[in-house]
């Protein structure tokens, strides 16, 4: 990809900073010479993506591939946002939530924002459940996107467990630093949530980079390939739902994928109709399907991975030579400024 970039002198940033009350979400682009804000929907498209009238059958079969799944997939779309400042609310979380009914709690290990908007707009409690380690920013734990099992264990076995509709992990955990989740903590939380007839459903939106973090840090999986340890971890899910602007390397669209629950699965589709269009293209070009493909493909490739993981070691490491205050470890597609310690 090849785009202009305008440097800017220091003083040209500290007005544009201060026009925006420094809130980077209200600087212009023109303004920005590199924009790190955010790695949604940045990556370059894969040159296999080219349209056609069979892309959904395309998206459709690689989910089920990934996921061991009969072919029952609802597409979502997105909202059109200025390309520079990718955010919600997404098609997928909005079909999902429906189902989430008002006033009812859902614990998750750490919402992201546009997650617990659409919990909190439905009147929920969005409520977070991360391990002990997940609050030391300087820990090196390796797995600090975990769920707290123990207390999601006592909330689900206490008085508030009748409002908890549905169970969800997020991989990565991205409000919580990019930080992954093991296989582990994934089987215990599934397990946990079925026990007490509770939904238990993935945010796979960075799996890939999940899945390489399990096979370098989790005992038993060092010789397992990246799609096998891919197909587990959503394999343990009732439904996965995925903005593809991450580990599809598209720049738009996602899907909600649900496991043998044909009246849930149908309810998905009929919502999504009136929200987001018709559940053969959910409202997306066949280009952007196309991509929606190539990328659920690409991106377990390990020489992909393995550059995307390194470079954002490379700068972590940089950053804390130079003295920045950093979230540790390094996740998977970006470095966390502790700013509170920086300022």
């Amino acid at each position: 990809m090849v785009e202009p970039v305008r440097s800017t002198t220091r003083d040209e940033r500290e007005r544009a900073l201060a026009a925006a009350v420094l809130n980077l979400f209200l600087l212009s682009a023109d303004d920005l010479e590199l924009d790190l804000l955010t790695d949604s929907g940045t990556g370059a498209m894969s040159q296999e993506a080219v349209g056609g009238a069979h892309a959904r059958r395309r998206v459709v079969c690689r989910v089920a591939e990934l996921r061991r799944l009969p072919r029952r997939c609802a597409g979502s779309a997105r909202l059109p946002v200025r390309p520079s400042r990718p955010s919600g609310p997404w098609g997928r979380e909005h079909l999902l939530r429906r189902h989430h009914r008002p006033g009812r709690d859902r614990p998750v290990e750490c919402h992201f924002d546009t997650t617990r908007a659409h919990i909190e707009v439905r009147d929920g409690i969005a409520l977070d459940l991360p391990v002990p380690e997940a609050l030391d920013l300087s820990s090196d734990a390796p797995f600090k996107g975990n769920m707290d099992v123990g207390r999601l264990q006592q909330l689900l076995e206490g008085a508030d467990g009748a409002h908890v509709s549905i169970v969800m992990l997020t991989i990565t955990n991205n409000a919580g630093g990019g930080q992954p989740v093991s296989m582990e903590n994934i089987r215990d939380v599934a397990r946990l949530a079925r026990a007490h007839g509770k939904k238990f459903v993935l945010d796979i939106a960075r799996f890939a980079e999940n899945a390489w973090f399990v096979r370098k840090q989790e005992e038993g999986f060092a010789e397992v390939s990246l799609a096998d340890i891919a197909r587990t971890q959503l394999g343990e899910a009732d439904a996965v739902l995925m903005s593809a602007k991450k580990d599809a390397i598209a720049n738009i669209g996602g899907f909600v994928a649900i496991r043998e629950d044909e009246e849930f699965f149908h309810r998905l589709q009929a919502r999504g109709i009136v929200f987001e269009g018709f559940h053969t293209y959910g409202g997306l070009a066949g280009r952007d399907l196309e991509a929606v493909a190539a990328g659920l493909r690409e991106v377990l490739d390990e020489d992909y991975l393995r550059h995307r993981i390194e470079q954002v070691a490379y700068l972590g490491t940089t950053l804390a030579e130079a003295g920045a205050a950093i979230l540790r470890p390094f996740g998977g597609h970006a470095v966390y400024l502790e700013a509170g310690a920086m300022l």
